[in-house]
């Protein structure tokens, strides 16, 4: 009898256990900053610890911890239910909890658009190539590496690694890291715990993957030779735009951190292995992090995603991270995936090359479009609202139903003045946007601002905006007819050489952030667990006031509900060649703002500090719109510009603010 009692008890146990798993999701828990860098053993067992408490025993919860985050951060990925969730939570070193949410992959003539030319295979055309790079080592968090490709083979005469790199290569499947890492590809890693705690055990069956930084998708090795690929000459795809294919720093150095597996044709990347890579990247002293990887709307609030936390602590390390805005959904092509103001967000745009496509119709009537098509052919015409209900196209729908197959569909669009059609055959990729005749317009699709925070190159506040293309044109945006605005191109192109002399910088101190967050509503203790310990940093919120974002020193100006005057204080530190110099403002007010700027010259001695404040104020009724305007400072050379972008709410109540 006793011995059924005993065996129905260690049923019931087992069978609770395995509810808490058949129910649990793996969420992150964020603790703020790694104060204890030095010892990560005793950070872990800190967050073992913490875990216990809401486990039966310590066993249950080292089981359930699928990562320790130690060294850029503290926090953990661990297996929870959403009873667990709430009570981890409630803790008062817990600064926020999260599901570990799956991002999705962020799908070479750019660099000759952007002005860093290629003289060849005996030399580069730029100082910026010619004398930068070779000291930095970019971190990829991505889908991994193929080392074989000629982008990231040794070049010839490559000095020896830096000292201060304390990464590495690890083994694994297909990878061998003596054939594989060189001068070149100094690090390659991997990260797949939180991947299969999601979605079970890897399948590396016939190659549908590799358990190693190998690259199954392509995606990482894409991304890491856009970014500092050796020059590879003779590239071209199936015979298109022949020529070198090189990274914008080719004597930069790479480190894989393969986050995104191959899934459903496609990468998915935990959250959970994200952190991962971060933390250990910013350990193994990277010296600026590229990620082309998001979530889909909606947006999360920050320090609610893996993708903000390892930026706001390779920030306060020196260490920029660029991420991919992720504004080319089909849907909600002008929107962004990363927004975190501690980090450089890169837009997808358009460039100065195009692969011609005629199509003639019966009738002679011919359109030229673009795409990827080599020889001649005959297809049927299929207008787009026989395949789809309400007219649009869209390439995943369509690849649903497989329906009219061989043939051309005709699809619309607004690109220019009016709405355009554009054709996409159905065998392609995607669609062609197609140009009728000569009429051609230019489409654009930013919005972001520049930002980059103790880097050594900033180009914050430097990248100009155009509203016409070369020919005259007005630039459109690519969701409606209508002239581009600030939220279409936000500052627009960065010139990558200039940016070498940006003559201005807005330089965000640890105070900044400090002011931010306690507009985001964090308490004192918070923001102190949160931040790298200094004596001299003020980390205190206003007592009895309430702080705005707009406090923040970012490079552009916006104001969602402009109900009365506000005041905006902004600071400048000069970065320029000239240790003497004066700017001069130049405004140009959005529609129905009285905008003033003051002072409106600012003198700089050496790389002094300078601030100015704009003051705006309502001057029409309300149309529950944004309307747009810059500040531009130049000093005859350097143009400095920002832009402004303001809603303008009417109400009874209302006085000056400042911020």
């Amino acid at each position: 009898m006793a011995a059924t009692t005993t065996a129905r008890l260690l049923w019931g146990l087992l069978l609770i256990h395995g509810l808490h798993f058949a129910h649990s999701q793996v969420h992150i828990v964020y603790l703020g900053h790694s104060h204890g860098r030095d010892d990560p053993l005793l950070t872990t067992r800190r967050h073992v610890r913490l875990l216990c408490n809401v486990f039966s025993g310590r066993e249950e919860a080292e089981e359930a911890m699928v990562y320790s985050y130690t060294h850029g951060f503290s926090g953990f990925a661990a297996v929870l239910n959403s009873t667990q969730v709430l009570a981890l939570a409630g803790f008062e070193e817990v600064i926020s909890v999260f599901r570990s949410k799956t991002l999705k992959l962020h799908t070479t003539r750019s660099w000759d658009f952007m002005g860093l030319g290629w003289l060849g295979s005996q030399g580069i055309s730029s100082s910026l190539q010619l004398d930068h790079g070779h000291d930095i080592i970019v971190g990829v968090l991505d889908s991994g590496i193929w080392p074989e490709s000629d982008s990231f083979k040794e070049p010839p005469l490559m000095p020896p690694v830096p000292a201060s790199w304390r990464g590495g290569c690890v083994r694994g499947e297909s990878f061998d890291p003596k054939k594989a890492c060189n001068r070149k590809l100094v690090g390659a890693k991997y990260y797949v715990a939180g991947f299969e705690r999601e979605y079970g055990a890897l399948n590396t069956t016939g190659e549908a993957e590799y358990r190693s930084p190998r690259d199954r998708i392509g995606h990482g090795s894409h991304t890491a030779s856009t970014a500092a690929g050796s020059a590879a000459a003779g590239a071209s795809y199936f015979g298109f735009g022949p020529g070198a294919a090189r990274g914008g720093a080719p004597r930069a150095r790479v480190a894989a951190y393969k986050v995104c597996w191959f899934r459903e044709m496609d990468g998915a990347c935990s959250e959970a292995d994200v952190l991962a890579a971060f933390d250990e990247a910013l350990r193994d002293g990277v010296g600026v992090i590229s990620v082309s990887l998001g979530s889909p709307p909606p947006l999360m609030e920050l320090f609610r995603t893996s993708t903000d936390i390892g930026a706001f602590h390779a920030a306060q390390l020196g260490t920029p991270v660029v991420f991919s805005a992720g504004n080319n959904d089909d849907r909600l092509p002008s929107l962004v995936q990363n927004v975190s103001p501690w980090s450089i967000c890169v837009a997808a745009a358009t460039i100065d090359r195009t692969f011609p496509t005629q199509i003639v119709l019966g009738n002679n009537l011919s359109f030229t479009g673009e795409g990827f098509i080599r020889k001649e052919m005959k297809a049927k015409l299929v207008e787009s609202i026989q395949l789809f209900t309400d007219g649009s196209c869209n390439i995943e729908r369509w690849n649903r139903t497989r329906r009219a197959p061989g043939a051309i569909i005709l699809c619309f669009a607004a690109i220019g003045d009016t709405s355009s059609a554009f054709a996409a055959l159905s065998e392609s990729d995607g669609a062609n946007h197609a140009e009728q005749d000569r009429h051609r317009k230019l489409t654009g699709s930013f919005r972001c601002v520049l930002l980059v925070e103790r880097a050594q190159l900033c180009v914050s506040g430097h990248s100009q905006a155009y509203t016409s293309d070369t020919s005259a044109d007005r630039i459109l945006s690519g969701g409606a007819a209508k002239p581009a605005d600030a939220f279409d191109v936000g500052a627009g192109h960065m010139d990558p050489l200039r940016a070498i002399d940006p003559g201005l910088v807005y330089d965000m101190q640890t105070r900044d952030y400090v002011v931010y967050l306690c507009s985001l509503g964090y308490s004192e203790a918070q923001i102190k667990s949160m931040l790298l310990p200094s004596p001299s940093v003020d980390v205190s919120c206003a007592a009895g006031g309430k702080h705005s974002d707009l406090e923040l020193n970012y490079p552009a100006i916006v104001v969602s509900e402009l109900r009365a005057t506000v005041t905006v204080k902004r600071t400048l530190r000069n970065v320029g060649q000239n240790r003497h110099a004066v700017y001069f403002a130049a405004v140009v007010s959005p529609h129905g703002v009285s905008t003033v700027v003051w002072p409106p010259l600012l003198v700089f001695s050496g790389q002094e500090e300078a601030s100015y404040y704009v003051t705006m104020s309502p001057a029409k009724r309300s149309q529950g719109r944004y309307d747009f305007g810059e500040i531009v400072w130049s000093d005859g050379y350097h143009r400095v510009r920002t832009p402004l972008a303001v809603q303008v709410t009417n109400s009874k109540d209302g006085g000056p603010h400042s911020m």
